[in-house]
């Protein structure tokens, strides 16, 4: 059987800035969001076996993400103004997976970690952190 998968290049991810989606330049990896559902022990004395019902409460996770740091990118300077000032903002997530359109996460996300790295014999690097503040809404590839 032939894989219909495809390969991650051209993702592309966004930062609202005053309502407009703004690309944040130069991202090689991507990792996120990583949701997950908890469970809550049911387990009682008449019980047989150990008991567990779904947690209706579910986790975005986060979003972790690599750049090559460019200091005049203005997602990139969004990214470190929205960790002082710790409010929520939307980010759009891209994938190249579509005819016309690829699959869309919007997330309303904080920024927790912006780590800058500055390694004899590589280029400037920006880690980022979000913590995404509510489960995502993805909108399938067209």
């Amino acid at each position: 059987m032939t894989t219909a998968t495809k390969a991650a290049v051209s993702t592309q991810l966004k930062v609202t800035i005053v309502a407009t989606p703004t690309l944040i330049g130069e991202v090689v990896n991507i990792s996120g969001p990583s949701m997950s559902a908890g469970t809550i022990d049911v387990t009682s004395q008449d019980s047989t076996d150990r008991e567990f019902i779904g947690d209706t409460l579910a986790d975005g996770g986060e979003v972790t993400f690599d750049c090559n740091y460019k200091n005049a990118d203005a997602g990139q300077k969004e990214l470190f103004t929205l960790l002082k000032s710790g409010a929520k903002q939307t980010f759009t997530l891209i994938f190249s997976d579509g005819a016309t359109t690829g699959t869309t996460f919007t997330i309303t996300g904080i920024v927790t970690g912006v780590s800058y790295d500055a390694q004899l014999g590589s280029n400037y690097k920006v880690s980022i952190t979000v913590k995404v503040a509510a489960m995502p809404t993805i909108a399938d590839a067209v």
